[in-house]
C-alpha cells in the first residue's frame, strides 16, 4: 500500500487569498450560522473579491460567504490519475 500524497499546508487568509477565481478547499464558520452544532466546515470554493466574497462552485449564482468567514484555503489537489484500462469516473450511475 502506498502512503497517502501529502496536502499542501493551509494558508491563513490574513496571510494572502487566492490569485485566481480558481476553486480552492476552505475551512470556514459558515456552520455556526446554518448549523450550530457544526461550528466550523471544509468546502469547494472560489474567491471572487472582498465584495463579493466566497463562491461555491454549486450554487455561482445564490450562495456567496462574506471574506470574513472563510479562515483558511488550500488549493485543491491533482485529480486522481485513471488506472490502466479504467475511467477515473467509473462506478457513476450516469442514468
Amino acid at each position: 500500500m502506498t502512503a497517502p500524497p501529502e496536502l499542501l499546508p493551509w494558508i491563513s487568509v490574513n496571510e494572502r487569498l487566492p490569485e485566481t477565481t480558481d476553486d480552492v478547499l476552505i475551512y470556514h464558520n459558515l456552520g455556526d450560522v446554518e448549523r450550530p452544532e457544526v461550528p466550523h466546515a471544509f468546502d469547494v470554493a472560489a474567491y471572487l473579491g472582498e465584495e463579493t466574497g466566497w463562491i461555491f462552485p454549486w450554487d455561482r449564482a445564490n450562495l456567496n460567504l462574506p471574506p470574513r468567514w472563510v479562515q483558511y484555503w488550500m488549493p485543491l489537489p491533482d485529480p486522481p490519475k485513471a488506472v490502466a484500462g479504467q475511467e477515473t469516473n467509473q462506478g457513476i450511475d450516469k442514468g
